[in-house]
C-alpha cells in the first residue's frame, strides 16, 4: 500500500509552535550490518498543538484527513509529529518527499519503493524510512517505561512464564524494564508484520527466545503461522535502546 504523491513544498516546512527540538539517531543497538536508517525524532508540547498549531495542520501536507479532524487534540498531535517525522525521514534519506498519509486501520501508507515506521509517544515521536530496495520491512516502537499497574498489565498480557522467567534472569530490579522492552519489541514486530499479514494479531503470536543486553538486541520467534514470511517457527532480531527519561525504543530491520 502506498501514499498518494502529494508533494511537500518548502513554505509547511516551517517550525510549528508546539515542536520543542528534533533530532536523529542511529538505528538502535549496538549491532551494526550494512547501511542502517537513521530514526528521525520529534519532541513537542501537546497543550501548545492544540492551542496553536491544530486549526493549520491541515494545510501542512502531512496527510492529514477527516478521521484525524474528528480526533481528540491529543490524537492529533502524535498523528501530526508521527508525520512530520516520516518527512524528515524520507527527506533525509533521498526519498520521494511526500505526504504519508493513512489506510483502512490507520496505518501509514508510505510512497512506492520506500518502507517505513512511525511511532509516538504523548509528547514524543518519531520514524525512520528506508528504499524498499535495500530493505522489505521496518517496524519502530517507543514507549515509555511501564510501572506499577500498567507494569503488571503488562505481565498479565504480554509475557508468559516461561518468558518472564527469562527476563527476571537478566538482573535484580530491572525487571519492569525489560517487560516494558519485551512489550515494544512485540510492537515493532507487529509494525513490521502487518503491511503483508493484513491483520491483527497479538502479543501471544510471538515469544520471547533471548535478550543480548550488551548488543542491545533480542529473539523473537512467531509461534503462530502468521504468512509465508512471519511462518510459526521464524525468528526475528530486534534491536533496542533506552533513551532518556526512561523511553524505550524498538526496531525491527529486514
Amino acid at each position: 500500500m502506498t501514499a498518494p504523491m502529494l508533494r511537500v513544498d518548502d513554505a509547511n516546512r516551517e517550525a510549528p509552535r508546539s515542536l520543542v527540538r528534533e533530532w536523529s539517531l542511529p538505528w538502535p543497538g549496538k549491532v551494526r550490518t550494512g547501511a542502517l536508517p537513521l530514526v528521525h525524532f520529534a519532541a513537542f508540547d501537546p497543550a501548545l498543538f492544540a492551542c496553536h498549531d491544530a486549526p493549520t495542520a491541515r494545510a501542512r501536507g502531512l496527510g492529514w484527513n477527516d478521521s484525524v479532524s474528528s480526533s481528540v487534540p491529543r490524537r492529533q498531535g502524535e498523528f501530526f509529529f508521527g508525520r512530520w517525522a516520516a518527512r524528515t525521514a524520507l527527506r533525509e534519506g533521498g526519498l520521494p518527499c511526500v505526504a504519508v498519509g493513512s489506510g483502512a486501520a490507520r496505518e501509514p501508507l508510505w510512497p512506492a519503493c520506500t518502507v517505513g515506521s512511525i511511532t509516538h509517544i504523548e509528547g514524543l515521536a518519531a520514524a525512520a524510512a528506508a528504499r524498499s530496495s535495500s530493505h522489505r520491512r521496518i517496524g519502530l516502537d517507543l514507549e515509555r517505561l511501564a510501572v506499577g499497574e500498567n507494569q503488571q498489565a503488562l505481565r498479565r498480557l504480554v509475557v508468559d512464564w516461561g518468558e518472564l522467567k527469562l527476563l527476571e534472569s537478566l538482573g535484580v530490579g530491572r525487571l519492569d524494564l525489560w517487560v516494558t522492552v519485551t512489550f515494544s519489541a512485540k510492537e515493532s514486530l507487529y509494525k513490521a508484520a502487518y503491511p503483508t499479514v493484513g491483520s491483527f494479531f497479538d502479543f501471544t503470536a510471538a515469544r520471547l527466545v533471548s535478550v543480548d543486553p550488551c548488543a542491545g538486541r533480542l529473539l523473537l520467534e512467531v509461534v503462530e503461522p502468521l504468512d509465508a514470511v512471519f511462518a510459526a517457527g521464524s525468528r526475528w532480531p530486534v534491536d533496542f535502546d533506552v533513551l532518556q527519561d526512561d523511553v524505550v525504543l524498538t526496531a525491527v530491520l529486514d
